[in-house]
């Protein structure tokens, strides 16, 4: 069995929808012939906390947890200024840069024979260059859940951007292997960095069957269309264009109930729906762990997807939970984005662009139609959804580590 090193600062008992790609990498390593060690941040100072993920981390797996050095939890106005000014890339710097003695002395006694890094955060890449330079022999994969400069959800003030710029092409040229999300990010990574094209690979985000186990849906028919949302809505990623048509369905399609489920500022969307006069068809339910959060899709009869204007690289990790699901997916999306790509190749869902009021609103009494008359289920490409097993995903990173070693 080979060893490789993770260093993920964002790992179980840490809550929300990044850890997921790196607790399901290390469920399913060892069946590929890898023994994951992993290198994250102490359990204590969490922002959102899902203490039932740690469940999923392996027996005997190696767990080396360090101090935080957590800003968050400080004076807020100070943590602020920091952060924005002083902190580049983000919050975990300090993190990256005290633990860089310890990780030296890990690598020392486990003696892995590859190293991976996974952001966000993108400090989790700057400790493994730093390894990379004290130990160039090891080989080091870096994984980007997400875009990072060219992440529409950031922005940055002109010398903010020149020094992130800077810090991801070195991170580009030091790593011996690079793996993104969707084949958009990819694309944008290598026009910005053609050099990195030759190791560029793309491993999407995924489900893992095991999260629906003993899952049992009432037989009764809801009373009402249930559609949830599961996850955040923040920067342009907002629910107004489907509220604004789910209020004019209402008259037509009286049964309806939306769900949304997570870190949501409900006070926010809560004018919004008041001027509309949808509150009683609108509930929002805070942080929910894992497994109750798929509970919750699955007890629904449509799974809502909602992305920002542009954001076309974006899959969401949501996605793969909703597609595995048989409840038909109603996307409010960048029409030809990743994510609409993706539900159109596995026909489970509705595609609709954000700016499409009527298509959103037709999208929603087609769905409610079929509630009605008991039709909802979609005609699922189970072929095309069966790549996204997060063991087959995993399969296909262990393959990389091969190539490497």
């Amino acid at each position: 069995m080979r060893k490789v090193l993770l260093i993920a600062d964002e790992f179980p008992p840490v809550g929300g929808a990044g850890v997921q790609r790196t607790i399901k990498f290390v469920k399913y390593l060892r069946k590929y012939g890898y023994e994951p060690i992993i290198f994250t941040r102490g359990d204590n100072h969490i922002a959102l906390r899902d203490d039932t993920m740690v469940k999923e981390i392996p027996n005997n797996v190696v767990v080396i947890r360090t101090k935080p050095y957590d800003l968050l939890y400080q004076n807020k106005l100070i943590h602020k200024a920091l952060y924005y000014k002083l902190l580049i890339p983000d919050g975990r710097w300090l993190w990256q840069l005290f633990s860089r003695k310890i990780l030296l002395e890990v690598i020392k006694k486990y003696q892995p024979e590859l190293i991976y890094s996974t952001s966000f955060p993108y400090s989790d890449h700057l400790l493994a260059k730093y390894v990379k330079k004290k130990m160039p022999h090891i080989p080091w994969v870096a994984d980007f859940r997400d875009e990072w400069t060219n992440n529409p959800y950031f922005h940055y003030n002109i010398i903010r951007r020149l020094i992130e710029k800077k810090q991801e092409k070195n991170i580009l040229s030091k790593c011996d292997s690079l793996i993104t999300n969707t084949p958009f990010m990819g694309d944008n990574f290598i026009k910005s960095y053609p050099f990195i094209k030759d190791k560029m690979h793309i491993i999407p985000n995924g489900y893992d069957p095991d999260d629906y186990a003993n899952l049992v849906k009432s037989k009764d028919k809801n009373k009402n269309m249930m559609i949830t949302y599961t996850g955040s809505l923040y920067g342009n990623r907002k629910p107004d264009a489907f509220l604004q048509a789910f209020a004019n369905c209402i008259d037509t399609c009286p049964n309806m109930h939306v769900t949304f489920v997570g870190q949501i500022n409900s006070e926010q969307i809560k004018p919004l729906i008041d001027d509309l006069k949808i509150n009683n068809n609108v509930s929002f339910v805070s942080y929910l762990p894992h497994k109750d959060s798929i509970k919750k899709l699955y007890e629904s009869d449509v799974s809502l997807l909602i992305e920002g204007k542009g954001n076309l690289p974006f899959y969401t990790g949501k996605i793969f939970e909703y597609m595995y699901l048989s409840n038909p997916i109603l996307a409010i999306i960048p029409y030809n984005g990743a994510a609409a790509q993706l539900i159109r190749q596995t026909r489970c869902g509705v595609v609709c662009d954000l700016s499409d009021n009527q298509g959103i609103k037709d999208a929603i009494v087609s769905l409610y139609k079929k509630w009605e008359q008991g039709t909802l289920l979609m005609d699922r490409n189970i072929k095309e959804i069966d790549k996204y097993h997060r063991s087959q995903l995993t399969k296909q990173l262990a393959t990389i580590f091969d190539d490497i070693l």
